[in-house]
């Protein structure tokens, strides 16, 4: 749900240590070596593709660009597998395993490699996303000192048991936490977002506390979480909320978030805007502004800095919803109460 959002600088330094991995491991030379075996199979078509693969492969960029690359790869290999007889499934696994008894490893051979490398963990670094990008609520730190190492799981967003030759393409590859790696698994990435381009904030989702009125009246101690679409458009943003909520739980987990969102209203309450003013004036030489209050207060972060905090997204949603409520005048009436 949450963009990373990639300068130009960080994708020259991947470009770097992606080239650091392969020519230390000699992936090329791997791929020549199955693509002749299979132009000797008789798999030329296939074959012709793998002989054609370098470094820009493995760093195609889109979700559009990704899906042409497969496009081509399935179109080949159905043409080889129809004019050798057999099932597309025994060609993959060629391509993901390499053929049994011949020692020539696969593509998943080559992603085994990279997810325990060094350059995985710099690579990692570099992308500097600290929060898992489907949930915003897992921290994904990268952790590497000495013998002591943690990382983030690596979501194939184009999943490799299907589409084994795009395992060490960099940008098919998405750091996220294990719950949300699990949840997705062999998932039809069609309605989820792919988190180098896409976010619920592009596509205008957003989360909503379906019951704040009450709650402030004392009419409802419970406050319920959902997601809504802002605008409506030819996308069907249903099928996206829904394949959230199914793969990775988002509805089910964010319910239990909702203390985050009492307190939030709360606080929202309590810290007006003639509170946050007063704040900045007694801390002056502090130079506390009103969006550093916001932060330090609400956790209320912008758009760009929400692949760092957890529930960011959620935080700033609710916010605006009770921006949007006008809690100044709903404190003046005499019935307003806050638990």
């Amino acid at each position: 749900m949450i963009k990373i959002d990639l300068k130009d600088s960080q994708k020259q330094q991947i470009e770097e240590k992606l080239m650091a991995f392969i020519e230390h491991n000699k992936i090329f030379e791997k791929i020549q070596k199955l693509a002749s075996y299979l132009d000797v199979e008789k798999f030329n078509n296939t074959a012709e593709l793998l002989k054609k693969i370098d470094l820009n492969f493995f760093l195609i960029f889109g979700k559009q660009s990704l899906q042409e690359c497969i496009d081509e790869f399935e179109g080949a290999i159905l043409t080889d597998v129809s004019k050798n007889n057999i099932k597309k499934d025994k060609l993959k696994l060629i391509i993901a395993n390499g053929p049994k008894g011949k020692r020539l490893p696969g593509f998943h051979y080559f992603y085994k490699k990279f997810s325990d490398s060094d350059e995985a963990y710099d690579i990692l670094k570099i992308i500097n996303a600290t929060v898992c990008p489907y949930c915003n609520r897992q921290y994904t730190f990268t952790v590497r000192k000495g013998k002591l190492k943690s990382r983030p799981q690596f979501d194939h967003y184009f999943p490799k048991s299907l589409f084994p030759y795009l395992s060490i393409s960099v940008y098919n590859l998405i750091p996220s936490c294990a719950l949300c790696n699990t949840g997705k698994s062999k998932s039809s990435p069609d309605k989820i977002l792919y988190p180098y381009e896409e976010s619920f904030e592009s596509k205008e989702i957003r989360f909503k506390a379906d019951n704040i009125i009450p709650y402030i009246l004392r009419e409802d101690k419970d406050i319920s979480i959902s997601l809504e679409t802002l605008e409506s458009s030819n996308e069907n943003k249903a099928d996206i909320i829904n394949a959230y909520n199914n793969d990775f739980k988002i509805k089910a987990l964010y319910e239990l978030h909702s203390d985050e969102a009492r307190k939030i209203i709360e606080k929202k309450y309590i810290f007006n805007d003639e509170a946050l003013e007063s704040i900045c004036r007694s801390y002056s030489d502090a130079v506390y502004d009103k969006k550093y209050l916001k932060e330090l207060i609400f956790g209320k972060y912008e758009v760009e800095d929400f692949i760092n905090h957890p529930l960011s997204k959620f935080t700033s949603d609710i916010f605006e919803q009770i921006s949007e409520l006008d809690l100044h005048i709903l404190s003046n009436a005499s019935s307003l109460k806050i638990y």
